[in-house]
């Protein structure tokens, strides 16, 4: 089985994989609530078939350190695991430039 290649953002942030973000004020983005002083860690962007925009996908650097001790090929058991322990948090980028957002944000690292 071969799966189909995931499609780079339409319009990216400018973000590196496992940069270190803090939010600087609450902020919500499709019900997903992102709270001043919490510490995320960009994971990856990408364009989103399924609801027609582009997401931006987070961690915190729990779930990621989680993550990574993760088999390379988790058996279902161990994918089911890091759903519950590694959640995601996404950024919808409904409208259209990364800007909207990336300014309740600053760079850690």
């Amino acid at each position: 089985m071969t799966t189909a290649p995931i499609p780079p953002p339409q319009n990216p942030s400018g973000l590196k994989s496992g940069s270190r973000l803090v939010v600087t004020e609450d902020f919500e983005n499709w019900g997903t609530r992102f709270a001043k002083g919490e510490v995320l860690v960009f994971k990856r962007e990408i364009w989103d078939r399924d609801v027609g925009y582009d997401a931006y996908v987070f961690g915190t650097p729990e779930s990621v350190e989680r993550e990574r001790a993760l088999p390379e090929s988790p058996s279902i058991e161990d994918y089911m695991r890091w759903i519950e322990q590694c959640p995601e948090r996404v950024i919808y980028g409904d409208d259209r430039h990364p800007q909207s957002w990336l300014r309740h944000f600053r760079r850690l690292d």
